[in-house]
């Protein structure tokens, strides 16, 4: 498990995209007053570098969600507080290995690659203030040199 691992829950207010030598996408997360940005990492260091994903669209683990809807806005500590929201997707049997696909991260075209998957579900999530996003991972920041 990860040192610092942590649960964002909130609200998306932006979106940005990396170029291809900083291979992420960042959300603007709002929590309390608090602005978050998270960093997704849509491309491994590590060869090979796609990454998998799966698209379910209605999401439902009865125990899993419930335990999310009931955290609190910002951040909630999973190492200490929710050990039991520590997810693996596939070895905790929420998603199939099988039912995963490669996702390029960036492929000239429409709709072929993790980008065009991600930025409308975010886009949809910031035009409408009561959808949540939850981030799990590891907390970091601010960097040095680099705002925010």
């Amino acid at each position: 498990m990860l040192k610092n691992y942590k649960i964002l829950k909130g609200t998306a207010s932006a979106l940005a995209l990396d170029d291809d030598n900083d291979p992420h996408i960042e959300i603007r997360i709002e929590a309390n007053g608090i602005s978050y940005r998270i960093a997704l990492n849509v491309r491994s260091k590590e060869s090979p570098h796609d990454l998998l994903y799966a698209n379910i669209v209605d999401f439902k683990h009865s125990s899993l969600t419930e335990a999310l809807e009931v955290l609190p806005m910002g951040l909630t500590d999973i190492r200490n507080d929710l050990p039991e929201l520590a997810i693996d997707y596939v070895r905790g049997g929420l998603i199939e290995r099988e039912d995963m696909n490669v996702a390029p991260f960036q492929l000239s075209g429409p709709k072929n690659d993790l980008r065009d998957f991600i930025e409308p579900i975010v886009q949809e999530g910031i035009a409408d203030s009561d959808v949540h996003f939850y981030a799990f991972g590891e907390a970091w920041g601010p960097e040095n040199n680099k705002p925010d």
